[in-house]
């Protein structure tokens, strides 16, 4: 029985196509996601993560390849009844907690938006009860609902991005670096709430992240992406405890160490080769790696 419920094959996505700036920004990438998984996506600035996870979404429309979810390929819908039920039932965390919420908006109104797209409730009690609830889910209080992004801290503003995604009770959400404006001891908060939401909503995630030593601790699989190609794939025991690929090294190498003493005498482990273009290649069951040759 297939238990994936989104299987990503061969994606490409080109930028300025036929121009000589073109950019391949994600290169034949290919990974599934199961049901109630969480499938971190890790790499540097410009690796092509938030790209993917785009495409994955339909925002971005892929230059080849497919995109299934449920079975159905997304990158054919256009408009319509199955357009709209697969952005009812899939959501996105963006980045940025600050430029991603309109500030001429009130909270109330930011969360209720998908809701009111949906149709979702059929009187405006019934409205202010469902975002009263979301807001409470992710730990705001509904008394703040009247306020505008402004008024609220990062953290907060973030919470009230994550309430605005699962408004709509969806059953796949992309999240775009969702702690990188963070700081730390806010980020183990929304760590923690995103695996909460996981296990009460029985969500499933495409968690995309620079910092892997973050994604370790919410991911079950790990994908590590480099110049738009996926270059090695793995649980995420294997990939942080047994990386193969160079690049995954040095992506595991930038983690700094709770010791002073070790970090000023630590070499840091550096990468900058081409085998990323490479095809991946199962090295153990469910591992893959891109190998040189």
């Amino acid at each position: 029985m297939n238990n994936n419920l989104v299987e990503v094959k061969h994606l490409k996505k080109y930028f300025h196509q036929g121009h000589p700036d073109e950019v391949h920004a994600v290169d034949d990438v290919t990974f599934s996601i199961r049901r109630g998984e969480v499938f971190g996506l890790v790499g540097e600035s410009g690796s092509g993560k938030t790209t993917t996870g785009r495409c994955v979404l339909n925002l971005y429309q892929p230059t080849a390849g497919q995109i299934l979810y449920h079975g159905q390929d997304v990158t054919a819908l256009k408009r319509g009844r199955a357009f709209k039920k697969f952005h009812h039932e899939t959501a996105m965390i963006f980045q940025d907690p600050y430029s991603s919420l309109d500030p001429r908006m009130a909270v109330r109104d930011i969360i209720a938006e998908g809701l009111k797209v949906h149709q979702q409730t059929s009187s405006r009690q019934e409205l202010d009860q469902r975002v009263a609830e979301t807001m409470e889910l992710v730990g705001l209080t509904p008394d703040v609902m009247n306020r505008y992004p402004y008024e609220f801290s990062g953290g907060q503003r973030q919470r009230i991005g994550i309430a605005r995604a699962l408004a709509t009770d969806p059953e796949f959400v992309v999240a775009d670096e969702p702690l990188s404006a963070l700081d730390v001891s806010i980020q183990a908060q929304i760590v923690q709430l995103m695996e909460h939401l996981k296990s009460t909503k029985q969500l499933t995630y495409l968690f995309i992240a620079h910092d892997i030593s973050m994604v370790k601790y919410i991911s079950d699989r790990i994908g590590v992406m480099y110049h738009g190609k996926l270059v090695e794939l793995g649980t995420a025991d294997e990939i942080v405890n047994h990386p193969l690929h160079p690049y995954t090294k040095s992506l595991l190498s930038a983690v700094p160490v709770p010791d002073p003493t070790y970090e000023r005498v630590r070499q840091p482990f550096t990468y900058d080769g081409d085998s990323a273009k490479l095809p991946l290649r199962e090295v153990s069951a469910g591992h893959y790696v891109a190998l040189a040759e």
